[in-house]
């Protein structure tokens, strides 16, 4: 795999995010958050983070499970958030940064995470704003597609990225 996303770089994902002091403060500030949520829920399940990638939010929150689709080296499971592996009404708090616009069929996740969290438990969605500012951004910037003109929030899964829409898909937005 050549991809940014490939399991083979997390070494050098990890190196980024620790190099560059605003990345790894809006990271630690989103860990808080996540850390002030879970402080809310009931005690009783687990506390997971769907796409964990190079993040650091176990440093943070050592009983967090972290997850990814991908298998990262230092993640603990991996997880397609559209079928979680975790029994129902089993998990007090998911946790996810900048993963929900990757999901192919949001609408599995969010029943899956429905039936996975405990009467009381929280789900924390941080993801991009398309705003005045971050449309341009994600437009012309960003290394993943943008599709501001889509009709639905589903798209094909190609390889092992979830977030690539299908060729069809990537015409229909680019051209």
């Amino acid at each position: 795999m050549d991809s940014l996303d490939s399991p083979d770089r997390i070494a050098e994902i990890r190196a980024v995010i620790d190099a560059k002091p605003a990345l790894k403060r809006f990271y630690t500030e989103i860990y808080a958050r996540y850390a002030a949520c879970l402080s809310a829920c009931p005690n009783e399940g687990l506390a997971v983070e769907l796409g964990s990638g190079g993040g650091f939010a176990q440093r943070m929150i050592p009983e967090l499970v972290t997850t990814d689709v991908l298998p990262y080296d230092g993640v603990d499971r991996v997880v397609d958030a559209t079928r979680m592996p975790f029994a129902d009404q089993s998990v007090r708090f998911i946790g996810m940064l900048n993963v929900f616009h990757h999901i192919p069929d949001v609408a599995a996740f969010l029943r899956e995470a429905g039936r996975c969290l405990v009467p009381g438990g929280r789900l924390l969605l941080i993801d991009q704003h398309p705003g005045w500012i971050g449309k341009p951004v994600l437009r012309f910037l960003h290394h993943e597609p943008f599709c501001p003109d889509a009709t639905d929030w589903k798209f094909g899964v190609t390889g092992n990225r979830a977030w690539q829409p299908s060729s069809a898909s990537w015409r229909c937005c680019h051209g």
